[in-house]
């Protein structure tokens, strides 16, 4: 357990664990008994198999033209599937019983999630995009950094996108060949990390409890596990924001150099990964306006480092390919 001093310090309590923060999530429970959580349990598990008959049953109203549920289903028995998640729903109802280990939990998150995502290689790409990030990380391996700077938005056709995720893409490709498993492997390990940053912010905040538990959520979110296998831009995205989001937060509360310089970097690179997570980023000034406590001068000391290193990395991107990201954001 935390808290802030006089003079805008964070100081450990001796005699209270830091497992021992009084979350809202700890605290129901302990006033809910043991039939209440086996009831509510049940009704989740019960909502979890109702959710999936109903969308079997309505699903010729699912007119989507990528991914529709009449065509997964198209000619396909039902009982199997259902059975398996029957199994599926019982098995988790058990474990939610077991207690959390104590150890290890950033361990165990990365490789459980690393493990489920790479259950989802064989999955063909399933989005037109990811050829147009093919062609621009092709174009890196062929002729090499040089000439993507130069021709990224040009005769590299950009559309919408931003350079850094094929950037990366290319260098895989440079290194590993033309293989879809490297790519696969690549998202793979920054899905993982997305997943252990999320236990990090959770533990910084409050506890390694309510960590692990958001990062066993982000786990448990399906769309998610779809998306790794694919040469898409989304899952680097959502690791370069959670580590801008972790990075700042320890930058505000240590103020130590390493994250004061990570911080600024990690918002550059989330900045230059998606426009979509510009508005995510909006994020960044509240971890400061929370952070109050620390005192003024440092809070501005602080946020003005981060701010500023942000604006100098990714605006000396943005001001050399300036014509390119105005039409861009024109057709946004």
């Amino acid at each position: 357990m935390e808290k802030i001093t006089k003079q805008g310090e964070y100081i450990k309590k001796p005699n209270r664990p830091r497992e021992a923060n009084a979350t809202g999530v700890a605290a129901l429970r302990r006033l809910a008994s043991p039939t209440d959580s086996f009831l509510l349990t049940l009704l989740l598990c019960l909502s979890t198999l109702t959710v999936f008959l109903a969308l079997f049953v309505f699903r010729g109203f699912d007119d989507n033209r990528l991914t529709s549920w009449l065509w997964a289903f198209d000619g396909v028995d039902i009982r199997p599937v259902f059975l398996f998640l029957v199994i599926a729903v019982v098995l988790a109802g058990v474990l939610s019983t077991a207690p959390y280990p104590r150890r290890g939990r950033a361990l165990l998150l990365f490789v459980s999630s690393f493990a489920a995502a790479a259950l989802f290689w064989p999955l063909p790409e399933v989005n037109v995009d990811a050829s147009r990030y093919f062609i621009q990380a092709k174009s890196l391996e062929l002729y090499g950094m040089g000439y993507f700077f130069e021709e990224w938005g040009r005769d590299i056709g950009a559309w919408t996108d931003l350079p850094l995720v094929p950037f990366l893409h290319g260098l895989v490709l440079s290194l590993f060949g033309e293989t879809r498993v490297a790519i696969q492997v690549f998202t793979t390990l920054l899905f993982s990390g997305t997943v252990v940053l999320t236990y990090l912010i959770g533990r910084t905040l409050w506890d390694g409890t309510v960590g692990f538990q958001a990062g066993m959520l982000l786990l448990a979110m399906p769309y998610l596990l779809t998306q790794v296998p694919l040469m898409l831009v989304d899952v680097p995205a959502m690791f370069f924001l959670a580590l801008a989001v972790w990075a700042t937060v320890r930058a505000v509360r240590d103020g130590k150099g390493r994250f004061l310089i990570l911080a600024p970097a990690a918002i550059a690179l989330a900045m230059l990964s998606k426009y979509s997570t510009w508005l995510m980023l909006g994020v960044v000034p509240l971890i400061f306006l929370v952070h109050s406590g620390i005192g003024r001068e440092k809070l501005v000391r602080r946020a003005g480092a981060v701010f500023l290193g942000a604006l100098v990395l990714a605006g000396a991107v943005f001001l050399t390919k300036s014509d390119v990201v105005t039409q861009q954001l024109s057709l946004l």
